[in-house]
């Protein structure tokens, strides 16, 4: 950013922040479907009645039942596996995790869209690496 115009830094400002949210997004997806070689719990923002972004657009998604079922476990304290697969389903039935990849890869080739016109400015080809690894994240 060092010498940078006012258009650049608007520019490098508005990356930082779509590689943020798709960071995040990324992270509450992986959380709920956390893969086996990655030795987490899934599920832990659900036991945690964390509001996630997925939490959220389910609820958003859902019909009547699926909505009135997420809001009961969710106003919940229990922490079981039970819990986790009931608001898993319903994640499922309404389409949450690759509503959530195409948000995260939106959000990615935006900031990569953002990039392009600084490319030959030091650092940016770095930064456009950075971005890659974050989105090729699987732990």
């Amino acid at each position: 950013a060092a010498g940078a115009d006012a258009d650049a830094l608007e520019r490098l400002r508005a990356i930082g922040w779509q590689m943020g949210t798709a960071f995040q997004l990324q992270d509450d997806l992986l959380d709920a479907y956390a893969p086996a070689t990655t030795g987490k719990q899934a599920g832990g923002d659900i036991l945690e009645n964390k509001k996630t972004c997925l939490s959220l657009r389910a609820l958003e998604r859902a019909d009547a039942a699926q909505r009135a079922e997420l809001l009961r476990w969710f106003a919940t304290t229990e922490r079981t596996p039970d819990k986790v697969a009931a608001v898993m389903r319903i994640y499922d039935a309404v389409g949450i995790a690759a509503d959530t990849e195409a948000l995260i890869a939106a959000e990615f080739e935006r900031a990569r869209q953002l990039a392009a016109p600084l490319l030959e400015r030091p650092g940016v080809s770095a930064l456009l690496g950075y971005l890659t690894e974050l989105a090729g994240r699987t732990s």
